[in-house]
């Protein structure tokens, strides 16, 4: 870390990126085979409230959701791209009417985006009970 500090560290490194990363990164890119064997799992915990709990109370529902997927970097964020315009092209009248900026939990909330991502292949969704 103390190199990207300097001018200097930071242009070894990218320079030299195969030296730096032990042999992770370089400066061609992933290989087809790299980008086959590299997946990723996000684990999300959410804390929330039914529909009828008492929102002066604390939250009632605890749920944890674990996504797992092919390479992040390439192929899961392209399919991740292609399903959320998809979804915004097919399911419009699904999506929020009024206001402004909506993060993607919102924005997706009532369609099909989870079914849509699983079909692709490439990501998978899964509730763990608490």
């Amino acid at each position: 870390m103390l190199l990207v500090a300097t001018n200097f560290g930071l242009k070894l490194m990218i320079k030299f990126p195969r030296l730096f990363s032990g042999g992770m990164a370089s400066e061609k890119g992933a290989t087809r085979k790299q980008l086959e064997k590299a997946s990723f799992t996000v684990t999300l915990q959410g804390v929330g409230y039914d529909e009828h709990a008492d929102r002066n109370k604390p939250p009632n529902l605890k749920l944890l959701v674990k996504v797992r997927g092919a390479e992040p970097g390439y192929i899961a964020t392209s399919a991740m791209v292609v399903q959320s315009a998809l979804t915004l092209l097919d399911e419009r009248d699904a999506m929020p009417k009024n206001g402004g900026v909506y993060t993607p939990a919102a924005a997706f909330a009532n369609t099909n985006i989870v079914n849509n991502l699983e079909g692709t292949g490439k990501i998978r969704f899964e509730v763990v009970p608490l």
